[in-house]
């Protein structure tokens, strides 16, 4: 990704009541800003629980491509 000056980060939450989506993002925010970068967004690959991410958090995790319907576990049951 060098050649549009970005770095990608890739984690596995296992324990979302421990470290929530949001923290883990703003800590990657913080470590980018300490280096000179920015955020640019955000994007959650599979199925996750309901509990695991708030309605409030939507805009500042700047998610790419979310669909509700699909990746929420309890949606598909």
């Amino acid at each position: 990704m060098a050649d549009i000056n970005r770095a990608q980060v890739t984690m596995n939450l296992c324990n979302y009541t421990r470290t929530s989506i949001l923290d883990a993002f703003r800590a990657v925010q913080a470590e980018a800003r300490s280096l000179g970068a920015g955020g640019h967004a955000s994007e959650i690959i599979g199925m996750l629980p309901r509990g695991a991410l708030d309605d409030a958090w939507l805009n500042e995790l700047k998610l790419n491509g979310f669909d509700p319907l699909r990746q929420i576990i309890e949606n598909r049951i």
